[in-house]
């Protein structure tokens, strides 16, 4: 909670926040009657025994509504039941598009002007993985690696990541089919421009670039890809406002 409290606080127009979080989730029984499936998610730290757990309302009360117009907020979420972890009133639907996710009036869930947003591990009925099947050496959140490989096979195509085509590339990968995401990067674009219809197209780099894909997690990945699982959960995409999801990736 701290942490929190220290990362909401004296924020300012100009200051840019990101939070990440990779741990336990959970649900509980709706303290009031802003949930639509009255349950509220939870953070479960390693404390909460004695500390107790983390409320969706707490965290959107200290690290969403504090922000000014001018400021922006990114979080990463990779827990179980992480859908709606910062109470955030708006979700884009697999269909492609917003969905009010609140009984209450979307100002109670809002910022004061500033701009947030959330990639979650899965949506809150459901639990998100933590694997070694990326590795093969060491267990990881499955959102987490694919979170950031995707952002790495995009940086490394040399296009500019959007809001939707990262979710599309990060939902490629959840669903064992990394080859999408991968190949772009690789210089084999055509995977990922068939796949990708919320983002615009990436053009892929000439096959002289694949050289220097030679370390880091990026390489391990690419050389793993063919051997990944399928995972069932669904990442998910909240905001404190509707907004183009074509709009480039501003962290």
């Amino acid at each position: 909670m701290q942490g929190l409290q220290w990362l909401g606080r004296g924020v300012r127009e100009g200051d840019r926040l990101f939070l990440h979080y990779s741990g336990h989730g959970a649900q509980m029984a709706a303290e009031s009657r802003d949930e639509v499936d009255g349950s509220d998610e939870v953070l479960v730290p390693m404390d909460f025994r004695t500390a107790g757990t983390i409320r969706d309302n707490f965290i959107n009360d200290t690290i969403v509504k504090p922000l000014p117009t001018g400021s922006r907020l990114h979080a990463l979420i990779d827990s179980c039941h992480s859908g709606t972890m910062l109470d955030l009133p708006y979700n884009w639907t697999p269909d492609k598009k917003w969905k009010k996710d609140c009984s209450c009036d979307p100002r109670e869930k809002s910022s004061r002007g500033g701009f947030a947003v959330s990639f979650s591990g899965c949506l809150d009925a459901q639990t998100s993985a933590d694997t070694d099947a990326f590795t093969k050496s060491k267990f990881a959140g499955a959102m987490t690696f694919s979170f950031t490989l995707a952002l790495e096979a995009m940086a490394q195509s040399g296009g500019r990541a959007t809001y939707g085509s990262l979710l599309a590339n990060i939902c490629t990968m959840l669903a064992g089919n990394p080859s999408a995401v991968m190949e772009t990067a690789l210089g084999q674009g055509k995977a990922q421009k068939d796949y990708i219809s919320s983002g615009g197209p990436l053009d892929g780099p000439s096959t002289d670039h694949i050289s220097k894909l030679t370390a880091g997690s990026y390489a391990e990945a690419a050389k793993a890809r063919m051997r990944m699982p399928q995972f069932t959960q669904i990442p998910q995409m909240g905001a404190v406002t509707e907004f183009d999801v074509n709009s480039v990736l501003d962290v």
